[in-house]
């Protein structure tokens, strides 16, 4: 028998120290790919922590819908405020003509967290939801729903899941079978967002529709359409001031206000918007903004100056350009 033992040395000591060398370089790769995995998810790992702390940094939003006007109209200043935020090597978030503008750098999440006391509840029902926005674009990308039992259920729309997982860490994760872009939701909500009607009791049906997703009771379609209504009515009026103005009355008495083929169109024209002011203010570009909708009379949207452009634009796309 051939004897491989170091106590044995005998004919085979070469190819034992050969063996020995092989098993400890096999040792060393070993150790190298686990340290390169362990390295890989540490730089990883502070990035999503960072993402979902941001949520929960005493710096987000609450909006209580029966607080009528005055109580939207504060959101939506709060909202552009945290979206706009810079750090303070970041230069100002204020261009000149008072719009605002986007921080790139940002990707952080922030939430608006939503109640309705018009809306009457069981002791077993969730009071609110919070709505997660990201910074960068003002997008939101999904809902978080928290039990009076302390359980948290968050929603992400299709495909962007940040990996927050609510104030405990250990919320149950959802996502949607459709994305937060218009034409998505549209087609599971079976409607289009222009025509929707924004009054009292359609924010009161879609705020129970929204709290409801805990439960199972609101299906992709309910869901689908209650955010055709709250995301024009947050991201886009933050974005855009006659939205805002539009949607503002909506929130008290008898007011109601029919989204528009024109306002449909505004809401997809951020970006030309933004790349419009930028040039102007960056190089004195000539500003020629203008959305009409043959059916109304006059022309509904219109800049010729940066300071009519502004008029409309709240907050520039930095990312336009």
């Amino acid at each position: 028998m051939t004897e491989s033992s170091p106590l044995h040395p005998g004919m085979s000591s070469g190819k034992a120290r050969g063996a020995h060398r092989k098993r400890r370089m096999q040792s060393i790769l070993i150790a190298l790919a686990v340290a390169a995995l362990v390295g890989a998810f540490l730089a990883m790992a502070p990035q999503s922590q960072n993402k979902a702390a941001a949520i929960d940094d005493a710096g987000d939003i609450s909006w209580d819908m029966s607080g009528g006007t005055s109580a939207y109209n504060a959101m939506i200043e709060a909202v552009r405020q945290r979206a706009t935020r810079r750090g303070p090597d970041q230069g100002s978030s204020t261009l000149r003509e008072g719009m605002l503008r986007t921080n790139p750098a940002n990707t952080d999440l922030f939430s608006i967290d939503v109640t309705n006391r018009n809306v009457g509840q069981s002791s077993t029902a969730p009071v609110g939801f919070r709505l997660l926005m990201r910074a960068s674009d003002l997008f939101i990308v999904g809902w978080l729903v928290a039990t009076p039992q302390g359980e948290e259920h968050v929603f992400f729309l299709k495909g962007d899941d940040t990996g927050y997982r609510g104030q405990t860490g250990r919320a149950t994760f959802h996502e949607a079978d459709f994305g937060g872009g218009y034409p998505a939701l549209e087609k599971t909500a079976g409607r289009s967002r222009i025509g929707q009607v924004a009054n009292v009791a359609a924010w009161e049906t879609n705020f129970r529709n929204m709290i409801a997703t805990v439960a199972g009771e609101s299906d992709q379609q309910t869901v689908a359409q209650a955010l055709l209504l709250f995301i024009p009515a947050i991201a886009e009026a933050a974005r855009f001031d006659p939205i805002q103005a539009s949607f503002a009355p909506t929130f008290q008495n008898a007011n109601s206000h029919t989204i528009t083929p024109a306002e449909g169109e505004l809401m997809v024209d951020w970006s030309k918007a933004s790349k419009q002011a930028l040039a102007s203010l960056d190089t004195g570009a000539a500003v020629n903004f203008r959305i009409d909708d043959p059916q109304t009379p006059g022309v509904d949207f219109e800049a010729t100056t940066i300071q009519t452009l502004a008029a409309i634009l709240a907050i520039c796309l930095i990312s336009a350009l």
